[in-house]
């Protein structure tokens, strides 16, 4: 039997029936095969480990990995408020989860304990779907952690709960919560190609990052955030530290203008004028503001899907997921469904699921480890057919 996946989308009030119900509907799909691993994309409006749990009860003790997310995705279309579950089913399909509950609390310590699983499995893992909190942590530093293994990691930083600012994320109903990393290593004849992009361009404003932290930017030329957004985006420098200004202000990232190209996004604009951030700004360097351009996020999705289709080699796609920025759902607000429809027209009949995240991970065997924000990932799990 040729590895293939099932997915469903459902809708309703209570976050475990929902989940049940999806599972049921995916199971249903899949026949008599019987399912190898679960992945779980869950609206903002459900509790994410009410969901997992609903998906446990019905599908019984495979590995699960699971996040909350603003507008999951699946087939060709947005799902909001909604749970999607994909199921995936093949004879030599391998998959075991991991759980780092306190990633946030010491990212060194969890890349120690994620460098020693991958290394005790190295044998067996191809490849890697990691999910970290998006609100806290410093995902730079788990860098040290792929250093001189040959695997293929993707994932995304978490969206976080409006209200909460939470990030909800997991690999099961007792290992799920907040300030985490969930992980899904694969392994037997399962194979991941990767590939990302953006859309956003150089405006022509540069500007210098005078003082930030790992999770703050609080100047950029010796100004407060608000007053150089305010100064070259117009409205008054109170209105960005308000609704729906500071979290509108993510379509207006802050761009390294170097041979390395990097994009920091802000989560939101804070009380005090400063920029949230949850990756790292590199210190010094020139910096550049950035507008999003719809026709060059429409090519880069593009490419991004191609890219995938060529790192994933001679392996057999049986499931794509779509991590994409929050910034794109923003850019996109009149043209919702065209995301899904792009990726749907170049990646053809292989089951796609996915939602919106706040960060972005890719690792490649022949490239280092980067964590971005604003970029649409596309992920291609494919079978190898020996």
């Amino acid at each position: 039997m040729r590895a293939f996946s099932a997915l469903a989308s459902m809708q309703g009030l209570d976050g475990d029936e929902t989940g049940a119900q999806a599972a049921r509907e995916a199971l249903l799909q899949l026949g008599a095969a019987p399912p190898a691993f679960g992945l779980i994309f869950a609206g903002w409006e459900y509790r994410l480990e009410e969901v997992m749990a609903g998906v446990e009860r019905t599908v019984g003790g495979i590995p699960l990995w699971g996040i909350s997310t603003r507008c999951p995705l699946a087939g060709g279309s947005e799902q909001p408020r909604s749970v999607t579950v994909v199921l995936a089913a093949g004879i030599n399909l391998k998959a075991a989860p991991l759980w780092l509950p306190d990633y946030s609390r010491s990212v060194k310590s969890a890349a120690h304990e994620l460098a020693q699983a991958l290394m005790a499995e190295s044998q067996v893992v191809q490849a890697a779907l990691l999910a970290l909190d998006g609100r806290q942590g410093n995902p730079l530093e788990l860098a040290p952690a792929f250093e001189g293994l040959p695997i293929e990691v993707s994932g995304c930083l978490v969206d976080g709960a409006p209200r909460s600012g939470q990030s909800d994320l997991g690999v099961g109903a007792r290992q799920c919560g907040t300030g985490s990393l969930a992980g899904m290593l694969f392994g037997g004849s399962i194979r991941m190609g990767a590939g990302w992009g953006h859309g956003w361009i150089d405006s022509g404003v540069h500007v210098k990052i005078t003082q930030a932290g790992e999770q703050f930017i609080t100047s950029l030329d010796g100004d407060l955030p608000v007053e150089f957004y305010s100064r070259w985006l117009g409205r008054k420098p109170d209105e960005w530290q308000n609704p729906p200004l500071n979290e509108l202000a993510r379509m207006y990232p802050l761009g390294g203008r170097g041979e390395n190209g990097w994009v920091r996004s802000p989560v939101n604009v804070e009380v005090d004028g400063s920029l949230r951030i949850n990756i790292p700004a590199p210190p010094d360097g020139d910096t550049c503001l950035m507008i999003g351009s719809p026709s060059a996020c429409e090519e880069a999705l593009r490419q991004a899907a191609r890219s995938a289709r060529r790192s994933l080699g001679n392996a057999t796609p049986f499931l794509a997921v779509a991590l994409v920025d929050a910034a794109w759902r923003i850019l996109f607000d009149l043209q919702p469904e065209l995301i899904p429809q792009i990726l749907v027209e170049e990646l053809g009949e292989v089951p796609l699921a996915g939602g919106t995240t706040l960060g972005q991970v890719m690792r490649l065997p022949d490239k280092p480890y980067e964590v971005q924000n604003q970029q649409a990932v596309v992920i291609l799990l494919g079978e190898m057919i020996r």
